[in-house]
């Protein structure tokens, strides 16, 4: 098989760089379950499927983006040529005629691959057997159920969601422009930032009612949440915490309370290459986790709640049951979550810090 290198990816089209990667996953995986998901052929070997892997081709839109050469039970080879699509393109009917005049031949497939479940039909349209269709997000929940705490399908998985390929694309449509004019009208992005400012003023006094000494605060806007991230002076093992607005699932794989309504929430992390052999199995920490969850935390021990192993800990409460958001009701919130958690986690908050 020709060999590609996830690391020596040098494309600078977003495009040809997220075909490349893609196709550095199947041949990282080289399993008949994913060719089949991906493609519907059910007769895919068993055995080292992938024959061969095209990587992107050359010459402009006249031609796929790359190729997956399989081999089938009975030695017969087929290609699957790939038109994958970011959303910064729409899919291109023409381009796709000429794809499949050009290129596919017996039992040949055009697979297509975008973030708009839309495209769908578009395809669908095309009317030939030879053409299938799968979003990125098909994707990456197949991969997420079938390949539990594989190191490659998170990095490849986080690099979807850090460059926002895996973002589930729709039309803005009335309603959404008139909530985005409300937003800015009533410029609700710098009021929170003021909020969190303030907060992070006190966030120090308030941890240390607690005895548990802050080494730093910073106000935070990534991986979906919107707030103050909290380092611990001289932790134990590699943790540190968020406290502020959780508003996009995509990253940390942790369910809203209500489904679509953002959180307030107070998060603990750790780095799982430093720290999750100190976790896993610590029958302290496991007895912690257990307590905790009487009092409505949530616990990612084995990668439970999520399968992203850097989220240790969570606390939530919906937005819903918000009458309003001010500094002192964010203050009152954290110290009644930390109440709870300093009555209940009598080994990890020993980790947290060493006053």
């Amino acid at each position: 098989m020709k060999d590609i290198n996830i690391f020596m990816n040098t494309y600078e089209q977003p495009e040809n760089k997220l075909t490349y990667n893609f196709l550095w996953l199947v041949k990282y995986l080289n399993n008949a379950n994913f060719i089949n998901f991906l493609s519907g052929i059910k007769n895919v070997s068993k055995s080292e499927p992938v024959e061969n892997i095209e990587t992107v081709f050359g010459g402009g839109e006249g031609n796929p983006d790359g190729a997956i050469i399989v081999k089938l039970d009975n030695g017969d080879i087929i290609t699957i040529y790939i038109e994958s699509k970011t959303y910064r393109r729409e899919v291109d009917i023409n381009q796709l005629h000429r794809h499949i005049k050009s290129y596919l031949k017996n039992n040949d497939l055009l697979l297509v691959i975008t973030p708009r479940e839309k495209d769908r039909n578009i395809v669908k349209n095309v009317n030939n057997k030879s053409i299938i269709f799968c979003t990125w997000q098909d994707i990456v929940k197949y991969i997420e159920e079938n390949y539990i705490d594989d190191i490659i399908i998170n990095e490849f998985i986080e690099y979807g969601n850090i460059t926002g390929e895996f973002t589930v694309m729709k039309d803005i449509e009335t309603s959404d422009l008139n909530i985005i004019i409300d937003w800015y009208k009533n410029n609700i992005n710098d009021r929170l930032l003021r909020i969190f400012n303030s907060l992070a003023e006190n966030i120090v006094e308030i941890f240390n009612e607690f005895n548990i000494t802050i080494h730093s605060t910073k106000i935070v806007d990534s991986y979906g949440r919107q707030g103050v991230e909290i380092s611990f002076k001289k932790p134990k093992i590699g943790l540190w915490a968020f406290f502020g607005l959780y508003y996009n699932e995509s990253d940390h794989k942790i369910p809203f309370v209500n489904k679509g309504i953002p959180d307030i929430c107070l998060l603990i992390d750790l780095n799982p290459k430093e720290s999750r052999d100190k976790i896993d199995g610590n029958k302290e920490i496991i007895n912690d986790f257990r307590n905790l969850e009487k009092y409505g935390f949530k616990c990612n021990d084995n990668g439970k709640l999520t399968r992203n192993r850097w989220r240790l800990i969570s606390y939530q409460k919906s937005l819903r049951d918000y009458n309003s958001l001010s500094r002192d009701i964010l203050e009152n919130e954290l110290k009644h979550i930390l109440k709870l958690f300093k009555e209940n986690s009598n080994c990890i908050i020993n980790y947290m810090s060493l006053s």
